[in-house]
């Protein structure tokens, strides 16, 4: 059967009410101006939105050190600094959005402006997808990774077992901030499960199929292959169905023991 949604289509999205994006935006100005601005936020019409302080203004000079502060660009400038005045009642939602995601360490695709509510869509950040939003796969230095065929030799010396591939995730520990090594529990259709570790040459698939009570996954070793993009979006279709599946599940069987009803269930 034809999968009706398109997963890779799928976007985080998040609503906020205005008064959260107020006390959201008063946070971040303060920890820039170190003075804080009780501010109104509301739609101007469907498609913009504004900022005003509910008392004071913002000074020329304030409004230059939050545009430095998000690292506006010329454009933003231009809109936000008054021509003729020395001080504002508040900003439109250029700066405002830079503001925003400077509070939320986000970054998204775009914004849809309700009467009561912001939302924001293609919600990219380092807490909810931490390799997307740090960049940290894209800027990894190649001369402290290990080749493939490196990793293969080191593991077939010391027993080709999650033991021996723990040195490896250390040793990458030590030099990243991170083991750059993940495991995937669910079987590909061949193998229990794998894990999947990063190279000079690519991102290396380690497959087990049973385990040690001292050694952990017995890795197989002779089935051990480079992804290709054909094979990484496998594994994460995969994993989104189980995933997907046994959290739906879950979530039944929690509202079965507490005696909820199906309508009244949720997260």
């Amino acid at each position: 059967m034809e999968k009706l949604i398109d997963k890779s289509r799928a976007y985080e999205t998040y609503r906020f009410a205005w008064d959260d994006i107020a006390r959201l935006l008063s946070d971040q100005i303060k920890a820039i101006l170190d003075h804080r601005f009780l501010l109104r936020v509301w739609p101007e019409d469907q498609g913009y939105w504004g900022a005003r302080a509910l008392h004071g203004l913002f000074l020329v000079a304030d409004l230059n050190r939050l545009l430095d502060a998000v690292q506006a660009d010329a454009e933003t400038r231009r809109e936000t600094l008054p021509e003729d005045s020395e001080a504002v009642h508040g900003f439109g939602m250029t700066l405002g959005s830079l503001l925003l995601k400077a509070a939320l360490q986000a970054d998204w695709n775009c914004e849809l402006v309700e009467d009561d509510a912001l939302w924001l869509i293609g919600v990219v950040s380092t807490e909810t997808r931490p390799y997307t939003g740090s960049g940290l796969l894209r800027k990894l230095n190649a001369d402290a990774l290990l080749s493939a065929r490196e990793v293969l030799e080191y593991l077939k010396d010391h027993g080709g077992t999650d033991c021996a591939l723990s040195d490896i995730r250390l040793r990458y520990y030590t030099a990243h901030g991170n083991e750059l090594c993940w495991r995937y529990p669910i079987s590909d259709g061949i193998h229990a499960g794998a894990f999947i570790l990063v190279t000079k040459d690519g991102y290396l698939s380690l497959p087990y199929n049973s385990m040690d009570e001292e050694e952990y996954e017995i890795l197989v070793l002779d089935d051990a292959v480079l992804h290709d993009p054909a094979s990484l979006s496998t594994f994460l279709s995969d994993w989104e169905d189980f995933s997907a599946d046994l959290t739906d599940a879950l979530r039944e069987m929690r509202c079965i023991l507490e005696g909820g009803e199906r309508d009244g269930c949720c997260g």
